[in-house]
């Protein structure tokens, strides 16, 4: 599991995990690449994009990238993460996930789950 979080120069403040999934062959690499590309590209984004917006374009080009990446490397999407992304603005909370890594608010004593797992519970090694 890898994580990071970054306070940003606008107030903003981000926390990246990324469980890698066991059954890939390079799980640990992926998970350290989505948080180095969450961290970096969070902080470039362009300043006209909305955090959501931020958040959905960095998640598809590290798709894209993990993807490829393990096309070349193995011949298979063997590059697999699980990520749990929160972007804290002010007093707005915005969270994104894949698979089944959870994000939770504690709140006045009380734990509420903001994510939903996404996994096909057939496969093991397949994100939904």
């Amino acid at each position: 599991m890898k994580s990071g979080t970054r306070a940003l120069e606008d107030g903003t403040f981000l926390a990246v995990v990324a469980d890698g999934i066991g059954s890939a062959k390079c799980a640990g690499a992926a998970a350290a690449k989505a948080c180095s590309v969450y961290l970096t590209n969070f902080r470039n984004r362009p300043r006209a994009w909305s955090i959501t917006k931020a958040l959905e374009e960095i998640t598809r080009h590290l798709n894209g990238q993990l993807y490829q990446e393990g096309l070349i490397r193995f011949e298979a999407p063997e590059l697999s993460t699980t990520i749990a992304v929160a972007a804290l603005e002010g007093d707005r909370l915005r969270v994104l996930n894949l698979g089944d890594s959870r994000i939770y608010r504690l709140r006045n004593g009380e734990l509420r789950l903001l994510t939903t797992d996404h996994r096909d519970s057939r496969q093991t090694h397949v994100l939904t």
